[in-house]
Parts: structure tokens; C-alpha cells; sequence
């Protein structure tokens, strides 16, 4: 195996180690990410609540209002059935006040049922934000944890990076700006072995003489199907 080949072996080796690192740094960052989106989603729920509360307060000042409108009629009939002359006028007067006083006691109690509702939506609120309280102490862990792990990666990821350097380094321009042509498609499988007389890029069989130029290695020989550089491995 010539010079150029053996260092392209080595580099697409070395690249496939620092590509491997990615799954790793999106593991070490997936659980501090779920427990955001979590606190994220718990602060919505609190504004949805909060609005729920302000939907509720105003549909209570309106039945405050009416409320307030019936007792006045009340009032009013009061004053009339005492000065009214003839039991016609009292019966339609006191028939008028049944009715607003069948309205009040409907009022009253939609006002009962909206004071329940705003004190159970002000319990879901606790029960949210002692969840939120929770999930921020676990996010804090959480992006210790994380930053722990990511440096740890990245001490593992620059001795790789250092082997890379050196090597690239020491490759011819041309060949190494070849090879980044091929890895822009075909990523870590840009350089591959041949085995039982077929590229293990593509798994094409190779005709007699592309296979025997591989086995030789004297030069840099593509797949003829895939475009792959090949290297011949006993």
C-alpha cells in the first residue's frame, strides 16, 4: 500500500472516532433538553391557568353587576308595594319581585360556583409552580452533569483532533482535497476495504484487473461503480 493511500486509511479511521463523539455529546445534552422543554411547557400551563382566572373574574364582575341590578329593582318594588292603591298593582308588583329574586338566588349561586372555580384553578397553580420549583432544581443538576460530561467528551475529542492535525499535516494537498470531495457524500465510508473481490462501500464486485490494482496498492484506485476509494484488506 502506497504512502497517500495508507495515510487516507488512517485519516477516514480517525474521522469515523470523531464523528462517533456526536451521538455521545447529543446523549449528554438530551436530558437537560427534555427537562427544559418540561419547565417551558409547566410555565405555559400557569399563563393558561392565569388567563383561565382573568376569563373567570370578569364573567363574576358581570353577574356582580347584574346582581346588583336586581337587588336595586328590589328596592324599588319595595317602595312601589307600599304605596301602590289597588291588589292589581301589589300582585304585578310582587310578581316582579319573585321574579328578581329567582334571578338573584341564580346569580348567587354562579357566583358560588365562580369563587370554586378561581380557588381550584389557584390550587393548580401551586401544585404547577411546585413542579416548576422541582424541575428547576433538576435542570440545575442536570447541566452540571451535563457540563461534566461534555468536557470530558471534548478532552477525548481534542487528543483526536491532535492526531488528525499531525496527519493531515503530513498529506499531500491534492489527495487530501480529493478525499474531503468524496467524504462530502459518502462521509466515513469514503475509503474502504475490499473484500471477496467487492467494494464494502457500495458491495458491487469489482472486475479482475480494478481488483487487482487494489490488491497491489500502488495507487489510489476509485470504485468504478461508487467512486469510493478502495484499499485492498487480506
Amino acid at each position: 500500500m502506497n504512502k497517500h493511500l495508507s495515510q487516507l486509511v488512517e485519516l477516514v479511521k480517525i474521522d469515523s472516532k470523531i464523528d462517533s463523539f456526536l451521538p455521545e455529546i447529543e446523549k449528554a445534552k438530551k436530558n437537560s433538553e427534555q427537562i427544559k422543554h418540561d419547565l417551558e411547557h409547566s410555565k405555559k400551563i400557569i399563563e393558561k391557568i392565569k388567563t383561565s382566572i382573568k376569563e373567570i373574574n370578569e364573567s363574576k364582575v358581570k353577574t356582580d353587576n347584574q346582581i346588583a341590578k336586581f337587588s336595586a329593582k328590589l328596592e324599588e318594588n319595595a317602595k312601589k308595594i307600599a304605596s301602590v292603591k289597588t291588589e292589581k298593582e301589589a300582585s304585578a308588583l310582587r310578581l316582579e319581585d319573585e321574579i328578581a329574586r329567582e334571578q338573584l338566588d341564580s346569580l348567587n349561586s354562579d357566583i358560588e360556583r365562580f369563587e370554586k372555580q378561581q380557588a381550584s384553578k389557584k390550587d393548580e397553580i401551586k401544585e404547577v409552580e411546585a413542579k416548576i420549583k422541582s424541575l428547576e432544581a433538576d435542570f440545575s443538576k442536570a447541566q452540571l452533569e451535563e457540563e461534566e460530561k461534555l468536557n470530558e467528551i471534548e478532552k477525548q475529542r481534542s487528543v483526536i483532533y491532535t492526531e488528525k492535525e499531525n496527519l493531515t499535516s503530513n498529506i499531500d494537498k491534492k489527495v487530501l482535497g480529493f478525499y474531503e470531495k468524496i467524504r462530502k457524500w459518502a462521509r466515513n465510508s469514503a475509503v474502504v476495504p475490499v473484500k471477496k473481490q467487492a467494494c464494502y462501500g457500495c458491495f458491487m464486485q469489482l472486475n479482475s484487473k480494478v481488483f487487482s490494482q487494489v490488491v497491489k496498492g500502488d495507487e489510489i484506485i476509485n470504485c468504478p461503480h461508487c467512486g469510493r476509494i478502495l484499499y485492498y484488506e487480506a
